[in-house]
């Protein structure tokens, strides 16, 4: 093809056909521009909103890593409670009886020791449930005779 058949071509456009067409492709153009736009700052928008969202999911991971650590905590702390409790009722139950078979082996009480013993016989039962061998020596004991003051210093 030739250059002068190409002008010639142009100019036998219409002025009229040529803006319509130019009009026609700077609406086409600015529209597709403002969509690229729009469509360019909507990618932006979600790559900002995916660095927060990303920046939350890592919080979240401490905060879970930071509850596992407490949970930890707390399983171990459970388990020395549990030991804890298991020691005390042994000592208690061990008191208890030690304290009753003195009393039953002198075969009588002062007032003091079998109030202190009742006493702690019922946190006993309050905090361990008690148990039927704790509950009959208790029983036992409290039948024995009182020691009154008087022959309590004679005894010692």
């Amino acid at each position: 093809m030739n250059t002068q058949d190409a002008w010639t071509l142009i100019g036998n456009i219409a002025l009229n056909d040529l803006i319509t067409w130019l009009i026609v492709l700077g609406v086409i153009g600015g529209t597709a521009y403002k969509f690229l736009n729009k469509l360019f700052s909507w990618f932006d928008e979600i790559k900002s909103h995916q660095a927060e969202y990303s920046e939350l999911i890592e919080a979240v991971k401490q905060q879970n890593d930071r509850f596992d650590k407490i949970e930890a905590a707390l399983a171990l702390m459970r388990e020395s409670f549990k030991e804890q409790k298991e020691f005390n009722f042994k000592q208690v139950r061990n008191t208890i009886v030690h304290q009753c078979d003195l009393a039953l082996e002198k075969g009588i009480i002062t007032p003091e020791k079998k109030k202190s013993l009742n006493e702690l016989y019922e946190e006993y039962v309050h905090v361990f449930n008690g148990n039927s061998y704790v509950s009959s020596q208790i029983a036992r004991v409290n039948q024995l005779p009182i020691l009154s003051n008087h022959e309590e210093e004679e005894i010692e």
